[in-house]
């Protein structure tokens, strides 16, 4: 199926979607495609997905784990934040590793998405995504808005 714009949806049904983007199917949303060539699918996965909406706290981390099949080639840490103006007040983890995260400057403590990519291959197996508060920030104001993991395909199966 394709053709669902929220990620993370169930609902691939209606006018703006098709079965499959072979030749055989009609899609009447074609005219919206930036090429004329023959729709494809691209290979990605959503493994992990959370709207936490919480509030962060220098006592506990906060964590999920998820499971990746390890059959994309890269990956994408993408999440928003609010109430986090320095980079000393937040580390982002992934299986441990620092992901180097950096507050947008001119932002203050509104809210912001980040993206975060790897063009490297996760591991099939257990992993875990971890946001941890430094000293500096401000309980009562960091805030995790959403998190996601999202694989790809290699430059041929995804652009």
């Amino acid at each position: 199926m394709l053709g669902e714009e929220y990620d993370g949806g169930f609902a691939y049904f209606g006018v703006n979607s098709s079965p499959d983007p072979g030749e055989e199917y009609a899609i009447s949303w074609s005219h919206w495609l930036s090429s004329p060539a023959t729709p494809r699918t691209e290979r990605a996965i959503m493994p992990f997905q959370d709207y936490a909406w919480t509030m962060l706290n220098k006592t506990s981390p906060w964590s999920a784990t998820f499971e990746s099949s390890g059959l994309y080639a890269r990956h994408l840490v993408r999440f928003s934040l609010s109430g986090l103006p320095n980079t000393k007040d937040l580390k982002v983890y992934l299986d441990g590793k620092d992901l180097g995260w950096k507050p947008r400057l001119d932002l203050g403590l509104d809210r912001w998405h980040y993206d975060i990519f790897r063009d490297t291959a996760l591991e099939a197996g257990v992993h875990e995504l971890k946001f941890e508060l430094g000293e500096s920030a401000q309980e009562g104001k960091a805030q995790l808005c959403s998190a996601e993991i999202i694989e790809y395909g290699d430059e041929t199966e995804y652009v």
